[in-house]
């Protein structure tokens, strides 16, 4: 493979094009022919949609001629649902690749010799000081905004994310309304008839990736349907901006 796995400094997992074709053809059985990776990319408009392709566009450079070409970098969520184009199978075992590098990562380095240690505990000071920081302007927003007060509850006490549905009960907006607004306003997009989270506000801690898994009636096969959550971080952000629409309209 072409090791450009993300798999340290805290980043998501993800998995390239390249990455992804390798891995395909590394599981194809006997007689099957092996996927090339032009005819990969071209399939990716036509499982993603053109309006989530721009988001995991990147590039790598060939190792013989030292050319650019162009890949894509899929977040766990878009490796799975190109997977499952080829097969249910595929699917599930690019699922359990990328969750077990996530446990991976979430394993804490163990420092060999006293320089790591004090590299390490600087590192745990400078991440617990962006974390305060970022509760504080969290806390500031909150103040500025006065939603609900279950949406408040909600928040302050750092609650799992929620869906939709229940945000927009949190916030005192009908499900359509928010619905539209977070698509209107580019948290979300629509694909396979599912609102799925947009990359920029996964990595903003304002919206998550999940997962439902359940057996289809007709093939037998495990699937898994990704669907989209709100954080605590991104329903203070709404219960924000859905407060200064109302205080817009009462003026």
């Amino acid at each position: 493979m072409n090791n450009l796995m993300a798999l340290n400094g805290g980043e998501p997992i993800t998995m390239t094009s390249l990455e992804l074709v390798d891995f395909i053809n590394s599981q194809r059985k006997e007689g099957e022919a092996e996927l090339r990776h032009d005819h990969f990319m071209a399939k990716v408009p036509k499982v993603l949609g053109d309006e989530g392709v721009p988001n995991f566009r990147d590039t790598y450079i060939h190792p013989q001629n030292g050319q650019t070409y162009q890949c894509f970098r899929f977040p766990k969520r878009e490796a799975c649902l190109m997977a499952m184009s080829y097969s249910y199978e595929l699917q599930a075992k690019v699922f359990d690749r990328m969750t077990d590098l996530e446990a991976k990562q979430a394993q804490p380095a163990i420092p060999k010799n006293y320089a790591d240690a004090l590299r390490l505990a600087a590192e745990t000071v400078e991440r617990n000081e962006k974390l305060a920081l970022e509760n504080k302007a969290q806390a500031q927003a909150l103040a500025v905004a006065q939603p609900k007060a279950e949406a408040l509850d909600l928040i302050a006490a750092g609650e799992k994310s929620v869906t939709i549905r229940e945000a927009a009960k949190l916030l005192g907006v009908k499900e359509n309304r928010l619905t539209s607004w977070l698509h209107e306003h580019d948290w979300t997009y629509r694909l396979n008839g599912r609102w799925v989270a947009k990359q920029p506000h996964i990595q903003a801690g304002r919206l998550i990736y999940k997962e439902a898994r359940y057996t289809d009636e007709k093939t037998g096969h495990e699937v898994y349907a990704p669907y989209c959550h709100i954080t605590p971080k991104g329903l203070a952000k709404l219960a924000q901006e859905f407060s200064k629409e109302q205080m817009a309209v009462a003026a």
